[in-house]
């Protein structure tokens, strides 16, 4: 099973071959664990040569994304032949899987995944943001703070502001 880990990005790119079945799984999964203890938080599974996978293999899999997601890892398979997709669709599990046709395709996954995480992590911050401009404790000197004082103007301004900062599509702004 060769396998290529991109250090600062995190990226285990493992590429199976043959028969991922109860023996290969044990292999495979003792691989995924050591990279994972090693702080790869991003899969790319290549099955181009892999001629069967068992249910033993399968598990693996299962469990490779269960333990991604307190992570907010990725799982991303690529080269699946029909023999191989025709298990998984069998037992139900295909749609559990990130599935693309070649690496370059898996990556770009990873790549858009990361961004999609990345900013997700923008939006306490913003909310913060916005909670302080209400509240009229904006530290940022160029936001314009809105305090209520019950007054109809007051609130058409209030509204006004919550609709510009969630309309906001910068990422510093955006929900």
């Amino acid at each position: 099973m060769p396998t290529n880990v991109d250090g600062p990005q995190r990226v285990a790119v493992v590429e199976l071959s043959g028969y991922l079945d109860v023996l290969e799984a044990q292999a495979f999964e003792q691989q995924t664990l050591d990279l994972l203890d090693g702080g790869a938080r991003f899969f790319v599974i290549g099955f181009a040569q892999v001629d069967l996978i068992t249910s033993a293999g399968i598990r693996v899999l299962v469990e490779l994304t269960r333990r991604l997601q307190p992570h907010r890892g990725a799982l991303v398979l690529h080269g699946l032949n029909d023999r191989v997709k025709t298990v998984l669709s069998v037992t139900g599990l295909i749609e559990r899987f990130r599935i693309v046709a070649s690496k370059e395709d898996a990556m770009r996954e990873i790549a858009t995944h990361r961004a999609s995480s990345g900013s997700s992590r923008t939006k306490l911050p913003s909310l913060t943001r916005l909670v302080g401009r209400v509240l009229g404790t904006a530290t940022d000197a160029a936001a314009p703070r809105v305090v209520p004082d019950g007054s109809e103007r007051s609130k058409s301004a209030l509204a006004t502001e919550i609709a510009r900062l969630l309309a906001d599509g910068s990422p510093g702004g955006a929900f």
